[in-house]
């Protein structure tokens, strides 16, 4: 076999090397410019989902705070109502039971709107731990009208303690987990044992 055969098998070899070389080159050319297309669109749909969330969660934080003050208020009406009569005639700040179990009773509706207005951004459950607290403070609420002697508040008071006070701090649990907020290690390590 002589350079020219040689020259005859090699040559349309090389041609379509060169050629597949040069296809390949432009179709990656062609492929990378569109995944950077894909990659661009991408990006921009990431920002946006981004901004959604960050004011899907924005909003949450103002509900939740809000909501949290409102259980607050409730709570602490009911506190005062629970207190012995004799503790409240000494201190002029608080008013009496008629005045407070009338400002519970608006507090409660304020609180029964917001929610009822603002329950779609917070999970079922939390929700309901907010419906089942207000109606075990209406509830004593509602006992203390029915006979506000001491025994009924003292009995009212264990109520409190032993049962929705579990309720709340089940709700503070359940918000902080929505909010993201973690424990310390030292709260983990130390307060839990």
């Amino acid at each position: 076999m002589d350079w020219s055969q040689f020259l005859d098998y090699a040559y349309p070899a090389i041609m379509s090397g060169i050629i597949a070389y040069a296809f390949q080159m432009w179709y990656s050319h062609k492929f990378d410019k569109k995944l950077k297309s894909f990659e661009n669109e991408l990006e921009t749909l990431k920002d946006k989902n981004v901004i959604k969330f960050d004011t899907l969660h924005k909003n949450r934080i103002d509900i939740i705070k809000k909501l949290y003050s409102m259980i607050c208020t409730e709570n602490d009406l009911v506190l005062t109502v629970l207190m012995p009569s004799d503790l409240k005639k000494d201190n002029s700040n608080f008013p009496d039971d008629v005045g407070l179990i009338k400002e519970f009773t608006k507090q409660k509706h304020v609180l029964d709107s917001y929610l009822f207005d603002n329950g779609i951004y917070l999970p079922k459950i939390v929700v309901d731990r907010f419906a089942g607290i207000s109606y075990s403070l209406t509830s004593i609420i509602k006992s203390v009208i029915n006979d506000d002697s001491e025994e009924n508040k003292k009995r009212l008071d264990d109520h409190y303690n032993n049962g929705v006070k579990k309720l709340i701090d089940d709700l503070i649990n359940e918000l902080r987990d929505l909010l993201g907020v973690e424990e310390s290690d030292y709260e983990t390590k130390h307060i839990k044992k």
